[in-house]
């Protein structure tokens, strides 16, 4: 549920710091909101991505194996360990 919440909000950040930008602008198209809007924009990709690579760990003797269709039923994605 939690990855689900995760990646619905990290969709959905762009459109809030729109609306934050239309909301701070009255629309005006001014400099010096619009650099604020970018920069705080990049802060929150950045601590996206920064997240990210510390909470999204997979061991590195494992492989992915895509989900399969077998007997008419769906086999889920999953992680099995690599044959060296």
């Amino acid at each position: 549920m939690i990855r689900l919440l995760l990646h619905i909000g990290l969709f959905l950040i762009p459109f809030i710091v729109y609306i934050i930008w239309i909301l701070l602008s009255n629309g005006e198209f001014t400099k010096t909101r619009t650099f604020w809007v970018t920069i705080i924009s990049l802060l929150i990709l950045s601590s996206s991505l920064i997240f990210s690579s510390f909470f999204n760990k997979i061991p590195n003797d494992l492989e992915y194996v895509p989900p399969q269709i077998i007997n008419d039923e769906l086999k889920p994605g999953h992680f099995e360990k690599a044959n060296d």
